[in-house]
């Protein structure tokens, strides 16, 4: 099997995640992975080719797009080949680009409807509690704005989320990266969404703070969401700097939740839109406010919750 998509070893052979060490002024850690844990191997679900050019790349997306939106992995893209490729991108092109340098991937996302749907929802859900809160002034609204590394360590690379939250500082200061990012695969695989979530916690020094992963699958009209945050190694209440806290971290799924179409119920049925047609198993889905605001609630402020019945709501208008 071809070795690209990031994967665990087994805890038998844990060592730390990444060894980071501060660079002065950027905002950005410099992340040393010569004692990751994390291997790469490619899956077989997602839609792939070998890249063999700019133009036959470009031709790919637009069959993709012709076809009803998609997720494509293009393998062996080097990062001269990556320049190249966003150059040549047109400001109307509607596409989202995931590159890891070192492993030479590049994942690029053409949003089908559910694709869009599913975001918009999240999007708007996240947005009407801020606004609920009064807080509108206190957090961007990134969308798929474009975030990159540049360091030339094994996580350069650049990601577009298809939702991102970045918190506005009591200073004003510009954070590097959102605390929140939203991913949603279409056709792309479950494992290629985690590998895009271990790319934004580990390359943002975990500052991103919590990545929603969310899977569409057509054929069955299911929804799986996995809550992906850093899991720090330390024991409990020991005293650790931020580089040090951060080095003991590693990604990890901490909650997963899964909506999924009654039996009975097919993907032609007019029932499909009605939310009873669907269950959730799992329970709610919850953003804590200190890990989307990086600060502790006051009265008033609370958690965003995504409860049963929104997810019910999120299944149906997904598939409608």
């Amino acid at each position: 099997m071809d070795r690209y998509l990031l994967k665990k070893k087994s805890s038998s052979t844990k060592t730390p995640l990444a060894t980071l060490s501060e660079r002065k002024g950027s905002g950005l850690l410099s992340v040393d992975t010569s004692t990751s844990t994390v291997a790469i191997e490619y899956d077989k679900e997602t839609p792939s080719t070998e890249f063999a050019g700019v133009k036959e790349l470009l031709d790919k997306i637009q069959e993709i797009r012709n076809g009803g939106g998609g997720e494509l992995c293009v393998k062996h893209v080097t990062p001269a080949d990556f320049s190249r490729i966003i150059k040549a991108r047109s400001e109307d092109d509607k596409y989202r680009l995931f590159f890891s340098a070192a492993h030479r991937l590049l994942i690029v996302t053409v949003p089908s409807h559910p694709h869009e749907r599913a975001t918009a929802m999240i999007d708007c859900r996240i947005n009407d509690a801020t606004r609920d809160m009064g807080l509108r002034s206190e957090i961007w609204n990134e969308r798929s704005a474009t975030f990159t590394n540049t360091t030339e360590h094994p996580y350069a690379g650049s990601s577009e989320g298809d939702a991102t939250f970045t918190p506005v500082l009591p200073n004003r200061d510009v954070r590097t990266w959102p605390s929140l990012v939203v991913e949603v695969g279409y056709t792309e695989s479950m494992a290629h969404l985690r590998t895009k979530a271990d790319w934004w916690l580990v390359t943002s020094g975990f500052e991103v703070k919590v990545v929603l992963l969310v899977k569409l699958n057509a054929p069955h009209g299911h929804i799986r969401i996995e809550t992906w945050k850093g899991v720090s190694d330390e024991r409990p209440g020991a005293t650790m700097t931020r580089v040090h806290e951060t080095a003991s971290c590693h990604p990890d799924c901490i909650h997963t939740v899964t909506v999924s179409r009654r039996p009975g119920v097919s993907s032609n049925d007019n029932a499909r839109v009605d939310p009873n047609s669907y269950t959730v198993a799992s329970g709610t889905l919850r953003v804590g406010f200190a890990e989307l605001f990086l600060r502790e609630p006051r009265s008033g402020e609370y958690d965003i919750v995504f409860d049963e019945e929104f997810l019910k709501d999120l299944a149906a208008r997904t598939w409608r």
